[in-house]
């Protein structure tokens, strides 16, 4: 989320990580609700290179489609912005990267940068998960209702899946902050960066060398909205960049203004 303090105080929200068979799959399921309000909010985020399942309620729209609604959110190439209604409600997945693609065999670049209803990926059958979620208060047990749908999906073929492993173990590697190269990627999991690009794509949605720029961008903009980060020369030697015009420049391109503007925004 960025510039958390501008809607501070306006959410309820909170995380679970996911245990057992459930987290090759699941990274953690997330809620939060809102409201009622005297007018919309906008919120934006610089989200993860993950794909998420949601269940969604509002006083109106969410993202173009009448509530309550299921949908499936691709990753995102720029930073998600959208406009909630003065009160809602959301129950969320964030799926493990690789993990969505591989248990319900969908390209993932096919959902990039979309947001659709999870009919059309998963079947059917999750109106009627919806219709018991979104009638349910306590959300510790709306989390045990998704874990049990969620379950018969983590089967051993998901788990075990090659590709997926080898996703997933790059995304680890990239979360370290160990690598700022596509090729030094691939040669510590063992792969030609051409079968990493592929992989990614078809897995996560995007390619590797965004991922890794992602994951830079989200500890500048995290170091900035905690009041923690040095200068910005300083920052952009920690985190890799080339120097602090490389820094400036990425910042710019991705979050819409320069990271002074943003640091004064946030404070």
């Amino acid at each position: 989320m960025l510039e958390p303090g501008r809607n501070r105080g306006l959410f309820e929200h909170g995380r679970e990580m996911a245990k057992g068979p459930l987290s090759a799959l699941v990274l953690h399921m997330w809620w939060v609700r809102w409201g009622p309000l005297e007018k919309p909010i906008q919120q934006r985020v610089l989200s993860d290179p993950v794909i998420h399942l949601t269940f969604e309620t509002g006083s109106g729209p969410m993202h173009g489609f009448p509530t309550p609604v299921a949908l499936v959110h691709g990753v995102v190439p720029e930073v998600f912005e959208v406009t909630l209604p003065s009160e809602g409600r959301v129950t969320g997945v964030a799926f493990q990267p690789a993990a969505f693609a591989t248990a319900f065999g969908v390209d993932a670049s096919t959902l990039t940068g979309r947001v659709v209803p999870a009919e059309e990926v998963v079947g059917e059958e999750i109106k009627r998960l919806r219709d018991v979620l979104v009638t349910e208060l306590d959300e510790s047990i709306r989390r045990k209702l998704l874990s049990r749908h969620l379950g018969p999906v983590c089967d051993l073929s998901v788990m075990n899946d090659s590709s997926r492993v080898l996703v997933r173990q790059a995304c680890d590697l990239v979360d370290r902050g160990d690598f700022s190269r596509v090729e030094d990627l691939a040669d510590a999991v063992h792969v030609t960066p051409r079968t990493l690009q592929r992989l990614f794509s078809r897995l996560v949605g995007v390619s590797p060398l965004w991922v890794i720029r992602r994951r830079r961008m989200q500890r500048v903009a995290e170091r900035l909205d905690r009041g923690d980060a040095p200068n910005l020369a300083e920052l952009a030697v920690e985190l890799g960049f080339a120097d602090q015009a490389h820094l400036t420049r990425e910042f710019r391109r991705v979050i819409g203004r320069p990271p002074g503007a943003y640091r004064a925004d946030s404070s």
